[in-house]
């Protein structure tokens, strides 16, 4: 198969592949839509079951291998989709001694672009107004443009915004799965005094951990007691020990 060709000769690339894709990506937005930012195998699954059945049809599949002039056999279906252009080399531009060149910048912000209308519209006030002259049909043409262009760019920013705000969300979840997790055994129920134990050691350990930030610099973890498990004390200090000895 020639290179750069599987867009045009492969029946699954033609018709099912960009259907499957297409139809993922909606459903990927769907849930991104309700909060969800995590796809999981559960949420990969129902989502895919969908677009299998929508996209993987018979009637798609047999469309891949007519387009592509297999099934029934036409290789003029391919071969009126190919354009080639004979490259040319462009004369060079000619450029006076006096003057010099200036690389031309495209605006980047909305003010950007209003002040780029703002000297045209002068350059043309200065040229004439003249409805039936050709200068005011670029100018209306120029006109469209730049309000093509200020929707894009506040389109742009508003898909900034959204982005920055799935990047929180993403960082988020990432410090939530970080997170300690305790563990119990089958074998072993938390007691009351315990689970308070637990909460208290916790609540302890992000105080700590609060102060060494505001202060700059790293503090001492408090001890934990060899015997017990329990942080804030140590052996010698340990009531279960004094108990049992």
């Amino acid at each position: 198969m020639p290179p750069h060709s599987s867009h045009l000769l492969q029946p699954l690339d033609v018709s099912c592949f960009a259907a499957v894709k297409k139809a993922y990506s909606q459903g990927v937005e769907d849930l991104i839509r309700h909060h969800t930012h995590h796809v999981d195998t559960v949420d990969f699954l129902t989502i895919y079951k969908d677009v299998h059945t929508h996209t993987l049809s018979s009637s798609n599949i047999q469309s891949g291998f007519a387009a592509t002039g297999l099934v029934p056999h036409d290789p003029e279906r391919v071969l009126s989709k190919i354009s080639i252009q004979l490259a040319s080399t462009p004369p060079p531009a000619a450029v006076s001694s006096g003057s010099t060149s200036t690389p031309v910048k495209p605006p980047h912000s909305i003010q950007q672009l209003q002040r780029e209308m703002r000297y045209i519209n002068k350059q043309q006030s200065k040229l004439g107004n003249r409805e039936e002259s050709p200068l005011a049909a670029i100018s209306q043409s120029i006109n469209r443009l730049a309000e093509g262009m200020e929707s894009g760019l506040h389109q742009t920013l508003i898909l900034k915004e959204q982005v920055a705000e799935l990047l929180a969300a993403q960082a988020k979840t990432t410090r939530k799965r970080k997170q300690a997790v305790t563990y119990l055994s089958q074998s072993r129920h938390l007691t009351v005094a315990e689970g308070v134990e637990m909460v208290e050691s916790a609540a302890q350990a992000a105080e700590a951990a609060d102060q060494a930030a505001l202060l700059g610099c790293k503090k001492r973890a408090p001890p934990t007691c060899s015997k017990c498990g329990v942080p804030g004390h140590n052996l010698r200090t340990c009531t279960q020990h004094q108990n049992n000895s």
